[in-house]
């Protein structure tokens, strides 16, 4: 009766009220063909790819070109300019950065480096050295356009002779001095030219076009110096042409939704599409990628045959993909005119639609492979096959609920499914259900089924015969195997278990005890343990072996392995799936996202023939595992850019810094498209340590480096876990700080005794200037006071005192006697201080000019002091003001004629510093020196008082000016003189 009867059994255990009769399961109808029922599946094959737009790069989603470049940087031509990606960053150019054109429908890269756009209004336009630069004869293009018609291809030759093909008549050559030349035939010449290509080795353009003669239309085809004409339809004209030239010679041209095959200037066959072809490529491996309009792209594998129908895969059919490429990694781009870019990191790995994106909540719970097919279980009970590369549902007999699928089984005599809600037995035409949930079951080859059901562990002898080994809830287990020798082992959620006479024994191992081993499979008498924790433990007889992320394991986390052969064993981890060696125990292979995968996650493995099926919670993709061949390559390293205190240097050869240059940084790059800017790299600085770090950032900065010899290496770590063979080096010296260099110990040896030499030279200097400066200072302050006193103003002053006497005008002698009595004993007494206060000095020039007034009835003064001036405060120079005083009155006021002569004496402050004005309304100083001599104009007072001056203001470190001018030079109507000048002087505090 086998496992039927102990369904039964427990069913009949659980329920008291339902009868133990196998009849009962007959009466009720539970009888089903178990056959699988094609219905519409949500499921549905693709490649999974990175779409790169408007929305994450690109100016546009209207793409025309892909072209990769001699240095590996993919370069996508779109109707809004044209874009650069290294795999990290997009680059933007269009017209402002020097396109000749933003709709740029073709890119060529010439012989020496330069990337050539071709824009719509035909203004060509190249990259070179990081700058886009307008063609030289771009002029003569232009006019030619005019009569030419749109340019629609070009070739630049090893002479740098550019050929172009227009769409309206032909080709032309223009050479690298400028001149044009006509290529178009005379007998068959073309009236459009739909595409350019050379002749290998000969630089000799291909032509195709069609044209019309006789109301039939033609294929005019150009063999380097063959031409040919072909009637390839009847009637109407003709549309878009593109073509290609296999590796193997031929030619395959469309013509609007026409396919034709050509071989030596002869056409073998025409395929007729359904709709118009817009793009044709070969790769490396020969095939041919055909993309039309609307209907996506189609590969073909063949030579001869390309009918619409033989096509071996296609891929996005609601798009109109205008270019294929194969890059240098051999990935794949697909350019379109709807939604930009596409790109396939591996065309081997196939997936079944994300099931999250068709109905919310609904995951893959469980994958079986049995007999050759494929079974896929869901977390809401349904269950699908893969059939025709396509997942179907099967359809469980009696629509039974099953709820989270948990396992599917084929068993001797019977298929079993095992949900949370429902299990249920197949065995020929009879339908057995159960409500306990089967976690996992296996045979040990001799009768005995054995099944773990939550925390119990249950056998089923051939006989029917049930025992139960454990029954506990302290233990529960992910996973049963029965070995090659009849063992059965256990893999709980805390370590390994076996059973022994019927008894459950825990193995103690070091590690195993504090992960889930979540499957278990043997090789060669060793027992292989997948944990959630610590990888992959080998256990044999005498030894126990770990395979984790230090041995190239992309994650410790293991959900699930499988024995492909007794050399191959492929586990599916949180980082990936990998393919490992049994022989060596060396991983392989790492398939992960970055290899193709819509997520590294795998949870799940299963393999039929020789395609691998993985699955997670949202997706299940497959690969054939003789087409995904592990070819380690090392992965090539660049500094793009060195910065050294935030300047890019123009050149990256090595270099010397300054000391104060000790600030740089390196831009690293490596061109992994798979990785998509997600790189590791791992870098040293050698002088400052040897120890390497790790980092994803492509800027490494070092700050505040010390004086030495330094030597930067950067290595790129790729998806396959392997890093650059040889590194990007950058060498560069810092140089020492001039005052730690031994030539400037000597200099500032020398400078020092030089230094002490010029202190004691300088000291002994400006000791003997100052006291020449003191003798000088002494001899004007006596020259001052002689002429202080004029001896003219004092015989004149004596005279007016005989005058008064003699005219017996007692009082005016006496009042004029007792002024000048005064006057003299202030000068003497002010003349012994080398400072008076400005109230004493005022009250000196008060007396004078009392005096003078007393003499000359028809001059007058004013003596004016600023509120900010404090008088009794400041101290001055004595006797410095009476000179230009005395000189306004003499030079200036005297030779008026009229009365109205004035002297105004104004002191004031002016940022610190304190100024005194003489001012008169005389002749002016501009008439005085007419009228004198030229070494009299000036007197003897005057320029020894400048001359005190100037050194009183250096002996009081003081600001100097002085300033004399007459008022007639700023205004005709006035006369007189102004002086200006600064007063040294100290606050009564400072004395």
């Amino acid at each position: 009766m086998g496992l039927k009867s102990f369904i039964f059994y427990e069913q009949s255990k659980r329920n008291p009220q339902s009868k133990p009769h196998f009849t009962i399961f007959l009466r009720n109808g539970s009888i089903f063909m178990v056959a699988m029922l094609l219905k519409a599946s949500l499921w549905g094959q693709s490649l999974n790819y990175v779409n790169f737009n408007v929305q994450n790069g690109l100016t546009s989603n209207e793409v025309f070109d892909i072209f990769q470049d001699a240095e590996k940087n993919i370069w996508i031509a779109t109707g809004q300019g044209v874009v650069k990606y290294d795999g990290e960053e997009f680059v933007h150019y269009t017209t402002k950065d020097g396109l000749g054109d933003n709709s740029v429908y073709y890119i060529h890269q010439d012989k020496r480096g330069r990337i050539w756009f071709l824009p719509n209004n035909g203004m060509l336009s190249y990259y070179y050295k990081g700058k886009i630069l307008s063609y030289q004869y771009n002029k003569i293009l232009k006019d030619h356009i005019l009569y030419k018609g749109i340019p629609r291809g070009l070739f630049i030759d090893e002479k740098e002779d550019m050929y172009i093909g227009f769409l309206a008549k032909g080709v032309v050559k223009i050479t690298d001095s400028g001149k044009l030349e006509d290529l178009t035939g005379t007998q068959q010449k073309p009236s459009r030219v739909f595409g350019l290509y050379h002749q290998s080795g000969a630089y000799l353009p291909y032509i195709v076009s069609p044209q019309i003669r006789n109301k039939k239309s033609y294929l005019a085809f150009n063999c380097g110096t063959k031409d040919s004409l072909y009637s390839i339809t009847s009637g109407g004209g003709m549309q878009n042409i593109f073509f290609v030239q296999r590796k193997n010679g031929d030619f395959l041209i469309s013509i609007s939704s026409i396919l034709y095959l050509v071989r030596d200037c002869q056409i073998l066959n025409k395929f007729v599409y359904s709709n118009e072809i817009i793009s044709m490529y070969e790769d490396r491996d020969s095939n041919i990628w055909i993309g039309c309009k609307a209907t996506g792209v189609k590969k073909f594998k063949t030579v001869h045959h390309f009918e619409e129908n033989e096509a071996v895969e296609c891929y996005f059919n609601n798009l109109s993909i205008t270019k294929t490429l194969q890059d240098h990694s051999g990935n794949y781009w697909f350019t379109s005119l709807e939604n930009g870019v596409f790109y396939i990191p591996n065309m081997h790995i196939k997936t079944m639609i994300d099931v999250t994106k068709v109905i919310s909540g609904f995951y893959i719970s469980k994958i079986r492979a049995i007999n050759g097919k494929l079974y896929v279980g869901t977390n809401n009970g349904e269950i699908y096959s893969y059939v025709n590369n396509k997942l179907v549902e099967y359809r469980v007999p009696g629509n039974t609920k099953i709820g989270y699928v948990l396992t599917i089984e084929q068993l001797k005599d019977g298929f079993f499914i095992s949900g949370s809600g429902n299990s249920i037995f197949i065995q020929k035409k009879e339908v057995h259900h159960n409500t306990m949930p089967i976690h996992t079951i296996t045979n040990d080859g001799k009768g005995n089924t054995y099944f773990c059901a939550s925390r119990s562990i249950n056998r089923i002898s051939g006989n029917g015969d049930t025992t139960i080994i454990q029954n506990r809830k302290t233990v529960k287990f992910a996973s049963i195997f029965c070995d090659s020798r009849g063992t059965i082992w256990l893999g709980g959620y805390d370590g390994l278990y076996c059973i022994k006479d019927d008894t459950l024994c825990q193995i103690n191992l070091p590690f195993i005890s504090s992960f889930s081993i979540t499957q278990i499979v043997e090789n060669k008498n060793r027992l292989y343990l997948s944990t959630t924790g610590h990888g992959i433990i080998i256990l044999s007889a005498t030894s126990m072996e770990c395979i984790n992320v230090d041995k190239g394991l992309p994650s410790d986390m293991v959900n699930s392995i499988l024995v492909q052969d007794k050399k191959t064993l492929w586990a599916a981890t949180t980082g990936g799936v990998c393919k490992i060696n049994l022989d060596d125990h060396s991983v392989e292979m790492v398939i992960n996202e970055k290899k193709g995968l819509p997520s590294s996650e795998v949870r799940m493995l299963a393999m039929i023939n020789d395609t691998l099926f993985m699955a997670s919670n949202n997706y299940l993709s497959f690969f054939n595992i003789h087409s995904v061949t592990s070819t380690p390559f090392s992965p090539e390293i660049f500094i793009k850019e060195v910065k050294v205190n935030n300047h890019s240097l123009k050149s990256l050869v090595s270099n010397s810094f300054e000391y104060t240059e000790n600030n740089i940084e390196f831009k690293v790059h490596s061109y992994l498209y798979n990785q998509l800017g997600n790189i590791e790299y791992k870098y040293r600085l050698r002088g400052l340590s040897d120890e390497f770090s790790y980092t994803t950032n492509n800027t490494i900065r070092f700050n505040f480096l010390p004086a030495g010899k330094y030597t930067f290496e950067v290595y790129a770590l790729n998806e396959d876990n392997m890093y650059s063979d040889k590194p990007a080096i950058f060498n560069f010296i810092i140089t020492k700080a001039y005052w730690k260099t031994g030539w400037f110990y000597v200099a500032v040896s020398v400078g020092i005794m030089l230094l002490i030499i010029s202190l004691v030279y300088i000291y002994f200097k400006r000791l003997a200037v100052r006291k020449d400066t003191q003798l000088q200072l002494l001899e004007s302050k006596q020259q001052a006071f002689a002429n202080q006193m004029n001896p003219h103003f004092i015989f004149n002053a004596l005279n007016s005192i005989q005058t008064y006497i003699l005219a017996e005008n007692k009082n005016k002698a006496i009042d004029y006697l007792s002024k000048f009595s005064k006057l003299m004993r202030l000068t003497l007494q002010n003349t012994r201080e080398a400072l008076v206060s400005m109230k004493e000095e005022i009250e000196l020039l008060t007396h004078y000019l009392e005096l003078e007034k007393t003499r000359y009835t028809k001059m007058d003064y004013i003596i004016e002091v600023d509120k900010t001036v404090l008088a009794t405060q400041i101290h001055i120079p004595t006797m410095l003001i009476q000179p230009f005083v005395e000189n306004s009155l003499k030079h200036g006021i005297l030779k008026k004629n009229d009365k109205d002569g004035m002297i105004r004496i104004s002191f004031h402050k002016i940022s610190g510093f304190l100024y005194c004005s003489v001012e008169d309304n005389g002749v002016g100083i501009n008439h005085s020196k007419s009228e004198i001599a030229p070494q009299e104009h000036i007197s003897a007072a005057m320029e020894i008082t400048q001359s005190r001056l100037k050194m009183l203001c250096q002996v009081h470190k003081t600001q100097y000016e002085f300033e004399i001018r007459d008022k007639s030079d700023q205004n005709a109507n006035e006369t007189g003189t102004i002086v200006k000048f600064i007063i040294p002087y100290k606050t009564v505090e400072n004395v």
